[in-house]
Order: C-alpha cells, then structure tokens, then sequence
C-alpha cells in the first residue's frame, strides 16, 4: 500500500469496530496489537485520521486502554494542521514542528489561499482524527478548530460546495467534496461554537452550513442516481462519497 502500510488494517479495525466487532476477539486483539507495534511506521494522514478512530471505538470497550495511542496520534495530527495553516496534505508533521509553525500563524491567517496547503480529502481525514480525540475527552486547543474552520471557509466555493484543491477552484464542484466540507464545517462548529447559541440574539443559521446544505438540496437526488464528477473522482470513488454522506449525517443529526 506504499506509503500507507497501516491503512487498510486501521480501516478494517474501524469498521469491524463501529459494526459490533469485541475487542476480547482474539482477531481484533491481535489487530489492534498490530497497529500498536506499528504506529511509528505509518504516519501519513489518512492513517492517522482512521487509526484514531480505532482507538476511539476500542477504548469504549476497553476502559481507555488505548487512551495513549490515541493521544500520540491526534497530537501528530494537529502539528500538521498548524503547519498546514488548518488544510493537510498526504505527509504528516510533528506536534513540535507544528506549534513552531502555530507560532507564525497570526501572520498568516488572513493571508491570500494560494493552494500551498493541502487538499480537502486529507484535511477531512485530519478533523475526522483529532474529532475521535476530543469525543474520547481529549483536550484539544480551541485554536485548533478555528484554523480549521478558517481553512473550509477559504476554500468553499460560491455555489456552497467544495472541490478537491485549490488548484481546481475555477473547477465543477461535487458531492464527495462537498460532504468533506459540510462534515468538517459541522465538526469545527460544535467542538469551538457551541458557547455562541446559548446565548439569545444569535442568528439561528451558520451561513455557510447553510449554503452547503442548499448545494445538497439542489444536487443531492443527481449525485446519487448519475453522480456529479470531476474527472470522474465521485463516480469512481462512490462509496468513499457515501462515507462523507454519512459523516454528514452523523456530525449535523440530518437524516
């Protein structure tokens, strides 16, 4: 698998996981033991966003056994985003590496989006990750969740959905990406915005939930039956598309 050597495990262990899977099954045992021995070997961001998930589900079983695992992968995480100014590409960074870069942020955080920083299916991996975190009760800086925010901002188009990079932003937008978009929108929101809707007064919308959703309204029933592609992606990743549905789902209460 390149350079994803723990991928396909860390995605099966999750989805056994969330589907009913033990982790007193000697077969998830000597997965998770696995990925364990193995969590230094594999440190690219897809990996990461789905193994933190596995520590996740197995630590609900297994009184936080796994609480350091996930720990060690999430804080890899969030270096990554900072380096990354909120977006995240293929390759990973260190915590270390990334709070030096979280240091020059206030210096680029409203800075033109030249595309240099990642690409939206990483970045919804890397959220998806530190999100498994922060629901296991980890402790993550709120700075975290507004760089993040600032990044799917910056980067949904002006029909409210969302494209693969910047460098395609003149490009058709679809569904996969614009679950991406939605799904990470809706994750930031909770974890850092909360404390805003108690409070009266406060429009009851996020416009830009709003204008992804409308995306979804208007094209939903055509992604499904004749999926809107580019270059194809939605067509040929259609059940990756499902998933971000589904986070969709799961992260907004939509049914």
């Amino acid at each position: 698998m390149g350079k994803f050597p723990c991928g396909p495990t860390a995605l099966a262990c999750y989805a056994l996981l969330d589907s009913g899977a033990t982790v007193k099954d000697p077969r998830i045992q000597k997965a998770l033991d696995w990925l364990a021995a193995k969590q230094d070997e594999d440190t690219a961001n897809y990996t990461l966003g789905l193994r933190a998930n596995v520590w996740f589900s197995a630590n609900k079983q297994a009184s936080n056994k796994y609480l350091k695992n996930l720990q060690k992968d999430v804080e890899r995480i969030i270096g990554t985003a900072y380096v990354h100014n909120g977006g995240s590409s293929y390759d990973t960074n260190t915590l270390k590496e990334g709070l030096e870069a979280y240091k020059n942020w206030e210096k680029i955080k409203n800075e033109a989006d030249t595309g240099k920083y990642g690409d939206s299916s990483n970045s919804q991996y890397v959220l998806l990750g530190v999100w498994a975190g922060h629901r296991n009760g980890m402790e993550i800086p709120k700075e975290f969740w507004q760089v993040c925010l600032n990044f799917w901002l910056r980067r949904q188009m002006p029909d409210g959905g969302w494209t693969y990079g910047y460098w395609n932003k003149d490009g058709k937008t679809y569904g996969s990406m614009t679950a991406a978009g939605l799904a990470s929108l809706f994750v930031c929101m909770d974890a850092s915005m909360g404390d805003m809707y108690i409070k009266c007064g406060l429009p009851p919308e996020f416009a830009p939930v709003k204008k992804g959703l409308d995306w979804f309204d208007k094209n939903f029933e055509t992604t499904l039956n004749t999926p809107m592609d580019f270059d194809g992606r939605d067509t040929y990743f259609f059940t990756y598309y499902m998933y971000g549905v589904e986070r969709v789902g799961l992260a907004s209460g939509y049914k």
